[in-house]
């Protein structure tokens, strides 16, 4: 007795292929969906990045205005 066992249910090349061309454009689906996903994503990504530059450029102009109100104009400036 050998360990192999015949399929019981054998497929035609024909069935084979069918069911390749059928996981195939399963594939492809997936694929479509997972680029739209990344392609949203990036354009959530610029414009994140744009608004945390946009904050960073706010907080430097508060965090300057607030070096110079905190200076003291010597006594000769003063009216």
């Amino acid at each position: 007795m050998s360990g192999a066992h015949p399929d019981p249910n054998p497929q035609s090349p024909a069935d084979r292929i069918a069911e390749l061309e059928s996981l195939f454009a399963h594939l492809e689906r997936q694929h479509e969906q997972l680029n739209g996903v990344v392609i949203e994503q990036g354009k959530l990504l610029t414009r994140l990045l744009k608004r945390f530059d946009d904050l960073d450029q706010a907080m430097m102009g508060q965090e300057i205005d607030g070096i110079h109100a905190a200076q003291q104009k010597p006594p000769h400036y003063l009216p």
